[in-house]
C-alpha cells in the first residue's frame, strides 16, 4: 500500500434517524468520545426523512450523512450499510447513548473469535419514574438469561454489530417494517438459522429511555407483540423458545386472559365468579413469584407490585399478539388461533352448563314433559370447588387432545364431513380420559355427568367449527385472506390446477403464475362465459426459491409428473426456511414419508407434503414429558446404573461411560454418553466415529447391548435438552456429510432414545440407511404417536434377538 493510501476503516457505526432534533446531539457526542481510535471507525447517519432541525445538529459533527425519504429504519440501515466501508458494521438508535467503551467492547469478540457473527450489548437507564424502573428490570432479567447461554439468537438494533459480509449474505433487515420494531428479530433468527454465532457482552452498554408511563408502557408492548406475529410467520418454531423470551411470559399471557374472562364473565355466573378469580389471581402471582423476589431485592415496593405490571404487560403483549394475526390475515395463523379460543369457550360454557344443567335436572326434566325420568338421576353433585378445579385442567386436556387430531392445522377454506368426525372421535377420547382420571383419584360422580359432557361438548363443539369454516369461506369468497400460489410445471394438470385454484373464490387463491424449464412465457384459458386468463410463467425451477420470496408466495402446488421422488423432497428441502406449504398432483405419487393429507384440485389427486410444522402446544408438551419421565427413569434405575458400572470396571480397564460426538437438533454437535462395551482402543480412533467392527466386546458389553442397557447414561443427554426420548436416531458427523437435502430434515427433530427406526428399521441394513423411518417420524410426530413407540419399546428391548448397532 503507498503512503499516501486511504486508510479505511475498520469499523463502521449506522445510526438511522427520523426527527431526532432531541436527541442526536448527545448520542454523537458519545459516539466522539469512543476509547477507540477515531482513524479506525466511522459513524454513518441516514436521514429518514426527517423535517424537523436534525440534518443542521448533524452538520457540526465529523460524521457521514445520507439523506432518504422516508421509508423506515430497515430501509435505512440497509441503505448505511451499502455506504459502509469497514468490515464489521454496529447499529445504534438516535436516542441511545453508548459509554466510551461501547465500541471496543461491542467488537471484541468478532475480533478475538472470526467464529462469531453478530454481538449484542445491554441497555440501561438514568430514569426514575416507576414505570421505567420496571422496564429496567425485565431487561435485566432477561440480560440475566443471555448471560447464562454461550450462543444466543436475538440481537437488537440498538446495540448491535454484525460482519458485514454476513449481514450482506442474509440480505440485510426486511424493508416491510415499518417501524423500528421487530426488524432485529427477524435478521437475529435468520442469522441464526444460517447457524452463525451470536453472543452478548454485557460490557457493552448504551443508555436509553424507557416509557415513563403505565399507559405508554402498554402501547409499547402491544406493538411488540404485533409486529412479533410477522417475525413467527416466518420463524414458526420460535413461538416454542427463543434466547431472550421467558417461557413464562407465555403462561402469563394465557392466565392473564383467563382473569380477564373471569372478570366479563361475573355477571352471567356470579357463583362461580369469586372462586375463578381467586384461583386465576394465585397462579399470576405464583408465576410472578422468581421476578418479585428478584426485584424485591433492589426495590422493595417495586417487588410489591411487579404482579401487577406484568399483568398489564402480559394482557397488552396477549391483544397484540391477537391484533397481528388478525391484521396478517394468514389461514394458517390466524383460523387455528380462532379455533383455539373457540374450544376454550367452549370446553368451559360445557362444564359450566353441565354444573347448573345436574343443579336443576328436575325442573329441566318436568318443563320438558319428562318429570318421570328424575328418578334415574343421582340427586347427589360434585362441590362446585372440583368443577372449579376442572376448568383449567379440562381445557388444557381438550387443547391437547384436539391438537393430537390435527384440528388446529391451517384450514383450507373448504369444508369437509370428515372434519367433524375429526371433532367426534376428539370428544370422545377426551371424555374416556376424563372417566379415567374420575376412577383414578377415586372421585365419585353421577355416571350421568360423563354422557352429558359427551353430548354437550360434542353437539357445541361442531356447531361452533361449523360456523368457522362457513365464516372462513364467506370472507374467502369476499377477497379476505387470500393466499399466493405458484405452480410448478406448465403441462395439462398444471394447466388444470391453476384453472380451479383461479377460478374458485372460496378456494381463497390468487395465483401469480407457474415455474417451469420450458420455453413458454404465458399460459391460457377460457373461463365460463368466454373470459381469457392468461397468468405467466415466472421462470425456471431452479430460481423456485427466489420466485416464492420475490412474490410472497404462500402455497406450492407441484404438478410436473416428469420430476422424481428424490427431485422434489430436494426441491421442498432446499424452499424450507420460505414457510410454505407444499402440495404435489400426480395420479401415481405414493410416498410414506410425508404428512399426506389426500384431497384433490379439479379431477386429480392432491398430497400435501409441507411445511409440515409442528404446534408449538406439543412441542412444549414433549419438552416436558421428556424431561419429566427421564427424571424419573434416572432415579429409578440408579442401582441398575450402579451395578453396572462396577461390572465394567471388573471385567476390563477403561471409563466406564463413553461420549461419542453426534448431531442433533438443527445439526448442533452434541456428546452422546454410553456405557463402555468394549475393550478399549487408542480413544483417538473413536472420537466421532461409529464403532471398528472388529472391536472386541466384552461379556459385560454383549449383554448390555443385548437389551440396550448400555443406552441408559443417554438420559442424561435428554436431561440436558439434547435428546429427547422419542426421536430420530442420533447421527454421525460423518455420515451427514453425504446427506442430501431432503435428508436434512430429520435434524428438525431432536434426536431420541428410541424411536420408529429402533421399533420397525430393517435389520439387513445399517440403521443410517433406515432414513425413511426418521423421515416419516418428524413429519407426523405427535404425543400420540410419542406415546405408542414409548410403550411399544419395552417389549421390543426384551423380544429383539440381537443389538443393533
Amino acid at each position: 500500500m503507498s503512503p499516501t493510501a486511504p486508510r479505511w476503516p475498520k469499523f463502521s457505526i449506522i445510526v438511522p434517524v427520523y426527527n431526532g432534533e432531541a436527541t442526536i446531539a448527545e448520542c454523537l457526542e458519545a459516539l466522539a468520545s469512543q476509547d477507540v481510535p477515531h482513524h479506525e471507525f466511522e459513524v454513518i447517519i441516514v436521514d429518514d426523512g426527517s423535517t424537523d432541525d436534525t440534518s443542521r445538529i448533524v452538520e457540526r459533527f465529523d460524521v457521514r450523512y445520507i439523506y432518504q425519504s422516508n421509508r423506515g429504519p430497515a430501509v435505512a440501515r440497509n441503505n448505511g450499510v451499502a455506504h459502509a466501508r469497514g468490515e464489521i458494521i454496529l447499529f445504534t438508535d438516535a436516542d441511545c447513548v453508548p459509554e466510551p467503551n461501547w465500541l471496543r467492547e461491542m467488537v471484541n469478540p468478532l475480533v478475538q473469535d472470526h467464529d462469531v457473527a453478530a454481538v449484542k450489548g445491554a441497555y440501561r437507564t438514568r430514569q426514575k419514574s416507576f414505570t421505567a424502573v420496571f422496564a429496567q428490570a425485565e431487561f435485566e432479567e432477561r440480560f440475566k438469561r443471555l448471560a447464562r447461554r454461550r450462543y444466543i439468537d436475538f440481537v437488537d438494533t440498538y446495540s448491535a454489530a454484525f460482519r458485514k459480509e454476513v449481514f450482506e449474505a442474509v440480505g440485510g433487515f426486511n424493508p416491510r417494517y415499518p417501524k423500528a420494531n421487530n426488524e432485529d428479530v427477524e435478521l437475529s433468527f435468520l442469522v441464526a438459522q444460517r447457524k452463525h454465532k451470536m453472543v452478548f457482552n454485557p460490557r457493552a452498554i448504551v443508555y436509553h429511555t424507557h416509557p415513563d408511563t403505565v399507559l405508554k408502557y402498554a402501547k409499547l408492548k402491544f406493538g411488540r407483540a404485533y409486529w412479533r406475529t410477522f417475525v413467527y410467520d416466518r420463524f414458526p418454531r420460535k413461538v416454542v423458545r427463543d434466547s431472550y423470551t421467558p417461557q413464562t411470559l407465555k403462561i402469563q399471557i394465557l392466565v392473564a386472559f383467563y382473569l380477564i374472562g373471569a372478570l366479563l364473565g361475573s355477571a352471567l355466573f356470579q357463583e362461580f365468579s369469586a372462586w375463578l378469580l381467586f384461583l386465576g389471581a394465585a397462579v399470576f402471582v405464583l408465576l410472578s413469584l422468581p421476578f418479585a423476589v428478584a426485584t424485591f431485592k433492589g426495590n422493595k415496593l417495586l417487588g410489591l407490585l411487579s404482579p401487577i405490571f406484568l399483568f398489564i404487560r402480559s394482557s397488552a403483549f396477549g391483544f397484540g399478539l391477537l391484533a397481528g394475526l388478525a391484521s396478517q390475515k394468514k389461514r394458517k395463523l390466524l383460523f387455528p388461533t380462532i379455533q383455539m379460543a373457540s374450544d376454550i369457550v367452549v370446553c368451559n360454557i360445557s362444564l359450566v352448563f353441565l354444573y347448573w344443567l345436574r343443579s336443576n335436572i328436575g325442573e329441566v326434566l318436568d318443563f320438558s314433559g319428562l318429570g318421570d325420568l328424575a328418578g334415574y338421576f343421582r340427586p347427589g353433585l360434585l362441590p362446585q370447588s372440583v368443577y372449579l378445579m376442572a376448568l383449567p385442567v379440562v381445557t388444557v386436556a381438550w387443547l391437547a387432545v384436539f391438537g393430537s387430531f390435527g384440528l388446529y392445522h391451517q384450514a383450507r377454506g373448504t369444508f369437509k364431513p370428515y372434519q367433524l368426525v375429526k371433532v367426534f372421535l376428539a370428544v370422545s377420547q377426551l371424555t374416556i380420559i376424563i372417566m379415567a382420571a374420575l376412577y383414578f383419584f377415586r372421585i365419585e360422580y353421577s355416571r350421568s355427568i360423563v354422557p352429558l359432557f359427551w353430548a354437550v361438548s360434542l353437539v357445541l363443539a361442531s356447531v361452533v367449527r361449523s360456523l368457522i369454516y362457513a365464516l372462513q369461506a364467506f370472507l374467502l369468497g369476499k377477497g379476505y385472506d387470500r393466499l399466493r400460489a405458484i405452480v410448478v410445471g406448465t403441462g395439462e394438470s398444471a394447466r388444470l390446477v391453476g384453472h380451479k385454484l383461479h377460478s374458485v373464490p372460496k378456494l381463497g387463491y390468487d395465483v401469480v403464475g407457474f415455474v417451469d424449464d420450458s420455453p413458454l412465457e404465458s399460459l391460457k384459458w377460457k373461463e365460463m362465459g368466454g373470459r381469457e386468463v392468461s397468468l405467466p410463467v415466472l421462470g425456471s425451477i431452479s430460481k423456485l426459491e427466489s420466485l416464492i420470496e420475490e412474490h410472497r408466495a404462500d402455497e406450492i402446488y407441484i404438478s410436473k409428473p416428469g420430476l422424481s421422488h428424490n427431485e422434489v423432497l430436494n426441491l421442498i428441502a432446499r424452499c424450507e426456511s420460505a414457510n410454505v406449504g407444499f402440495h404435489v398432483v400426480s395420479d401415481a405419487f405414493i410416498i410414506m414419508t410425508g404428512k399426506v393429507d389426500m384431497d384433490s384440485v379439479g379431477d386429480l389427486p392432491l398430497i400435501d407434503l409441507g411445511p409440515g410444522q409442528t404446534s408449538a402446544l406439543y412441542l412444549s408438551a414433549k419438552a416436558a414429558m421428556d424431561r419429566t419421565l427421564s427424571l424419573l427413569f434416572v432415579i429409578l434405575t440408579l442401582p441398575l446404573t450402579a451395578i453396572i458400572s462396577v461390572a465394567i470396571k471388573i471385567e476390563s480397564k477403561g471409563p466406564t461411560i463413553l461420549r461419542f460426538e453426534r448431531l442433533g437438533l438443527r445439526e448442533r454437535p452434541f456428546l452422546l454418553h454410553r456405557f463402555r462395551t468394549f475393550h478399549l482402543p487408542e480413544p483417538s480412533k473413536l472420537e466421532g466415529r461409529p464403532v471398528p467392527l472388529s472391536v472386541q466386546y466384552t461379556k459385560v458389553g454383549r449383554f448390555l447391548e443385548r437389551f440396550h442397557l448400555d443406552e441408559l447414561p443417554q438420559l442424561i443427554n435428554v436431561l440436558r435438552g439434547e435428546m429427547s426420548l422419542v426421536g430420530p436416531r442420533p447421527e454421525i458427523p460423518l455420515i451427514a456429510k453425504k446427506y442430501e437435502p431432503w435428508q436434512r430434515r430429520r435434524f428438525d427433530a431432536k434426536p431420541g432414545l428410541t424411536g420408529l427406526w429402533q421399533l420397525v428399521g430393517s435389520d439387513i441394513v445399517p440403521l443410517y440407511k433406515n432414513m425413511e423411518y426418521d423421515f416419516y417420524y418428524v413429519r407426523n410426530r405427535s404425543l400420540l404417536l410419542d406415546l405408542s413407540i414409548l410403550i411399544r419399546t419395552l417389549p421390543s428391548i426384551f423380544l429383539s434377538r440381537k443389538p443393533r448397532r
